[in-house]
């Protein structure tokens, strides 16, 4: 019997673990969408704003730059938003 109320308590706790990492993914997921969201309306209203490029310098970018930046924020929005 009380293997059994064991048994029954970490397949609890197991569920609650997996419903905890289901939430926070879901979280995470909805705050990279905000964040990519302000991106492209800061891309789009503003054409002359610096950016940081991934090697660490900052670079006002040219219009074929901030294209390519507005379009890859626009497929990540449309794949996982």
């Amino acid at each position: 019997m009380i293997e059994k109320q064991q048994k029954v308590y970490e397949d609890d706790e197991e569920k609650r673990h997996i419903a905890d990492d289901k939430a926070a993914k879901k979280k995470a997921l909805k705050e990279y969408c905000r964040v990519s969201r302000h991106n492209l309306k800061m891309y789009q209203d503003s054409p002359g704003r610096r950016m940081r490029m991934p090697d660490g310098t900052i670079v006002g970018p040219n219009e074929e730059l901030r294209q390519q930046k507005m379009a890859e924020l626009k497929a990540d929005i449309k794949k996982y938003c």
